[in-house]
């Protein structure tokens, strides 16, 4: 082993340090020899015990504080080692030499012999018997309990002499047998130390890179943990350890469970053991944290998790992520009876079936309402309703998209801001969305068809955001609503504030039928809010006109433009234009047919007809 040291003068100073070694021998000529060879091997610093499978690991316990780099021995006391220690176990190896040593000695006994040993040394010993035509039979062991009962039953068979391995010969010696041992011989043992050193050689490259990946590891704000299936924590960066309100470096304090920390760790396990990953949210300390689960590896005896945690708050400038109740749960909740929100209503309906949904309009229009009331609308009941808002279209956004998407377990997810991706971002979207097992509602403020004529989206998802739109219509197009929403914001705020307001003069409520309401529904909720909170009577007065702005709905339906479903007949055209301009004239029929340039009897008409059909 080599070491670097950088002294006062700034010097690099080099140190060449030997390669500690414990070398468990199975039997006393094993360790002789390796003694005698020890002293040649001047960048090795051997320790040579006697000891057996579990006295040997009973001296490897013993000797554990002294830090051996690698551990030498053979047969089965080398296999019962590497199950136990984390040190990596070098095998002395059977020879050409100590087979043809061994098969010479025994090939012209008289007496009944048979071979009992473990699979590494009696498959090796077989195959060259074979070769030399020797005829042994044998028996293949593989743990220590069961030589006693093989020994026994040779000898019921009229066996004199046992070959094989130390524990074999030591019983056979009880029971009255002759044994012969498969030693290993000088060439097997400098073998061994040659292995040694290249083992060890690529352990300290792999070494350099742990060090330089868990130096990168703690740099990281992210928390990084590995856990094995009863959650026992073998690894922590400091990420982790802030994340957990763990304190003090590895060693001082031991890290808990994470059974103890997340209550529903084995449910999570089980999903991992079967979908190779599981993302779930939990809040500690008041933050609200996304960990990530997966498998990092599975040996023969357990499975070792990896653990990523990662607050929420450090991605709100790329994607908000929200775990809530919606507004709603049902369409019966829906306010309103102008036809517009109707007609979307029994759109929503029907679409609600589908896989993959898409509503738009202006911002506040209630989207989120309607989302709501798709999801209480399933059977069987989806448990979460997850509300994802990208809020940048960056690489990390999209990672942490499918990263949350993939975490998803039967829920319903209202997805918001696809249009801030990239066209190639997006088209890999539309096809992770298309696999998606969950039921997807994706939220935009235009038409699929406006956004792909601005160049906001790509074909790729214009095609699957076209497939079952719904438009929601803003608050100018559903006017004759306004007094029913005043009312219900009026109750919300009320419970909030404590207030017992039943209503709103009739001053108040002529100039808000005169406001633009670009912000729709949210902006009334907000405007309400303001009035509850500052009103003192049971009445909405008039103090609050200079609240409202001076933009008024006329002007900005004029000056601007909506959003007309040119899909319908004519006829339907037509109502949708007259109940739009009688919503602006506040059902005022008279200034209404004065605007349309009809009649007021015509006017009179059309409405009858359409009530009548």
């Amino acid at each position: 082993m080599a070491l670097w040291y950088e002294n006062q003068a700034g010097w690099r100073i080099w140190f060449a340090m030997k390669i500690k070694i414990l070398l468990l021998a199975p039997y006393r000529g094993l360790k002789e020899l390796a003694l005698s060879l020890a002293s040649e091997q001047t960048d090795l610093d051997i320790t040579v015990k006697e000891g057996d499978l579990e006295e040997a690991l009973a001296i490897y316990k013993h000797l554990e504080n002294e830090k051996f780099d690698i551990i030498i021995s053979r047969g089965g006391t080398a296999n019962l080692l590497r199950d136990h220690v984390p040190q990596p176990v070098v095998e002395i190896p059977l020879s050409g030499f100590d087979l043809l040593r061994t098969l010479t000695l025994v090939k012209d006994y008289k007496g009944k012999l048979e071979m009992v040993a473990f699979p590494n040394i009696c498959d090796d010993v077989i195959a060259v018997s074979h070769l030399m035509g020797i005829d042994i039979p044998y028996t293949v062991i593989h743990e220590e309990l069961q030589v006693e009962g093989i020994i026994r039953q040779a000898k019921k068979k009229g066996v004199q002499v046992i070959v094989g391995d130390t524990v074999t010969i030591r019983l056979a010696k009880k029971h009255g047998l002759q044994g012969v041992l498969i030693t290993s011989g000088r060439e097997s043992v400098i073998e061994a130390f040659h292995h040694a050193k290249q083992v060890y050689q690529v352990l300290l490259q792999a070494n350099k890179k742990y060090r330089a990946y868990e130096a990168l590891l703690h740099e990281l704000e992210e928390g990084i943990a590995m856990a094995d299936e009863q959650g026992r924590i073998s690894f922590s960066n400091p990420g982790f350890r802030r994340f957990m309100q763990l304190f003090g470096e590895p060693g001082e304090t031991a890290d808990p469970s994470l059974v103890e920390l997340f209550p529903d760790w084995m449910s999570m396990v089980q999903t991992v053991n079967e979908n190779k990953k599981a993302i779930s949210y939990v809040n500690i300390g008041g933050r609200q944290l996304q960990w990530t689960l997966g498998i990092f590896e599975e040996d023969r005896h357990q499975r070792l998790y990896y653990v990523r945690i990662k607050s929420l708050r450090d991605a709100e400038d790329e994607l908000e992520i929200k775990y809530a109740q919606p507004p709603v749960h049902s369409f019966t909740q829906i306010l309103g009876s102008a036809r517009e929100g109707k007609k979307a209503i029994e759109q929503a309906k029907k679409a609600a079936a589908e896989h993959l949904i898409t509503l738009y309009g202006e911002e506040g229009t209630g989207k989120k309402y309607i989302a709501g009331a798709i999801h209480g609308s399933l059977e069987p009941k989806n448990d979460w309703f997850i509300e994802l808002t990208v809020k940048a279209g960056t690489p990390g956004a999209l990672s942490r998209l499918t990263d949350a998407l993939s975490g998803i377990e039967n829920g319903t997810v209202y997805l918001k801001g696809l249009e801030k991706f990239d066209e190639l971002s997006q088209a890999a979207i539309s096809r992770w969305l298309e696999r998606q097992p969950n039921k997807v509602i994706m939220s935009f403020k235009e038409s699929p068809e406006a956004m792909l004529d601005k160049g906001a989206v790509g074909q790729e998802l214009y095609e699957l955001i076209s497939k079952h739109p719904v438009y929601i219509p803003s608050l100018r197009e559903r006017m004759e609503d306004l007094d029913e929403y005043i009312r219900y914001f009026i109750g919300k705020c009320n419970e909030k504030y404590g207030k017992q307001i039943v209503g709103i003069r009739n001053d108040v409520l002529e100039r808000m039928s005169e406001y633009a309401w670009k912000g729709n529904l949210e902006e009334l909720e907000q405007m309400i809010d303001s009035f509850v909170r500052i009103s003192k009577g049971h009445y909405i007065e008039n103090d609050v006109l200079s609240l409202i702005p001076s933009d008024t709905g006329k002007s900005a339906s004029r000056s601007g433009t909506v959003e007309i479903d040119i899909h319908q007949t004519l006829e339907e055209i037509e109502q949708e234009i007259i109940q739009r301009v009688l919503a602006e004239e506040k059902m005022n029929q008279s200034r209404a047919a004065k605007r349309l340039g009809i009649t007021r009897a015509t006017l009179w008409r059309k409405l009858k007809e359409t009530k009548n059909g």
